[in-house]
Parts: structure tokens; sequence; C-alpha cells
């Protein structure tokens, strides 16, 4: 395949504050980026199309807070606001599964045209409109220098498109993740004993979607981290 540089131009206004002597924290941030000639690489089924998509026009805004309320206690919050579409890509990749599957009218007219389809306007693949992530943590003195630590962590991923074909069958639904941790640091030990669950009530959620080779209305896609759990157990020198 041959295929271009890409050029980015982005803009951005923010403002970083701190508060309450200073235990809290604000950072802000509104940006909006625009690519020229994106390079894509998708599967195709029978091979990778590596591609420049042409422009791609990305804005949004990005929320950063810390709070210490006091030495043992910490909070955090990010969330982020992002618009990513497909200003113009003429030459996309068509939604081979839909067509299989409803007749999807205008993307077989195209596939059968010019052996491809016009993404411009459609979502970016892999892009979650809005992402949130809020941690908390709180640390006990046991005494002798020992402490107790547990923490959790939120994380919440509005739906996403996962095949830059835009193929309603890709489409991943909102998600919403816990995690969460305990564990003692036993300083004079040099020891620190962790328990952890990740998903912590097991969301199904997948990742990248590919149409699968040679079978058309076939789609495949790579599962993501189910419910998780372990003991760590670190010892310094």
């Amino acid at each position: 395949p041959i295929f271009g540089a890409e050029d980015t131009e982005t803009f951005e206004l923010g403002i970083k504050k701190d508060f309450l002597d200073p235990t809290l924290r604000i950072n802000l941030a509104l940006y909006s980026t625009e690519v020229e000639d994106l390079q894509t690489n998708t599967f195709t089924g029978t091979a990778f199309n590596l591609q420049n998509a042409g422009n791609v026009d990305i804005y949004g805004a990005e929320l950063e807070l810390w709070w210490l309320p006091n030495d043992s206690t910490n909070f955090s919050l990010a969330y982020t606001y992002t618009e990513a579409e497909f200003g113009t890509f003429e030459a996309g990749n068509c939604q081979i599964a839909n067509i299989f599957h409803t007749g999807n009218v205008t993307e077989a007219a195209q596939l059968a045209a010019n052996g491809f389809c016009d993404r411009s306007g459609d979502r970016v693949g892999g892009v979650s409109d809005r992402h949130l992530a809020f941690n908390a943590s709180k640390t006990f003195q046991l005494g002798s220098g020992n402490e107790l630590f547990i923490g959790g962590e939120y994380i919440y991923y509005s739906d996403m498109m996962m095949h830059n074909n835009n193929d309603p069958f890709a489409l991943q639904n909102g998600v919403t993740l816990v995690n969460l941790r305990a564990g003692l640091d036993l300083p004079n030990s040099g020891l620190e004993v962790t328990f952890w669950v990740r998903n912590a009530f097991d969301e199904d959620w997948h990742g990248t979607v590919f149409d699968a080779p040679l079978q058309d209305g076939k789609l495949g896609t790579y599962p993501r981290e189910g419910q998780t759990a372990g003991l760590t157990i670190r010892k310094n020198f």
C-alpha cells in the first residue's frame, strides 16, 4: 500500500488552579484538533487496508480534579468529552456484515460500484464520547509504622464504534468497570501485601472488531479483561 504523512493542527485553551491551601487542584482544558490524511489500518477479512482517510475533526474537553482532604485520604476524578468523526473519508471500507444481514442498499450499491464506501461524517473507531474515572483511597495507621490501605476505582466508557467502517454490529455499548484493592504496608519488614480485584462485577466488553477472513457476515473481536482477582506481595531489600 502507498500512503502519505498525516498532519495535525491542535488548539487548546486551559487552566490549572489550586484551592484550599492547596488540597484541591483543578485542571481544565478545551481543545480542537484537525488531522489531515489520517493514517488508518483496517482489516477487511482478507487483508489490512492501510490508507490515508482524509480529514478527521476532533474537539472536546478534559477535566481533572485532585482532592486531599487530609493526609490519609485521596480522591481523584478525570472526565473527558470527545467528538471525533471523519470529515472526509471517501474511499473507506464497506460494512460487509451489515450488508450480509440487512441488505443495506446504500452500502451494497457503493461496494458493487466502487469496491469501497464513503465514510465521511462517520465516527472514528475506538473513541468513547464520554469517559470518566474516579479513584478513592484511604490509609489507616496501625502502629509501629504499619499501615492498612483500601481503595477503589470507578471507570465509565460511553458506547464506542469498534470498526472504522461503522458497522452497527461493531458497536460496543457503554460499560462501567469497578476495581478494588486493600492491603498492608509493613515498612519494618519491607513487605507490602495487596489483594486486588479488577472488573469486580464481571462486565462483558470487547475491543477492536474485524470482518472474519473469507466469511461474509461474520465478525471477530477480542474480549477484554473479565473479573480478575489476585494477591501481590512485594519485598524491599
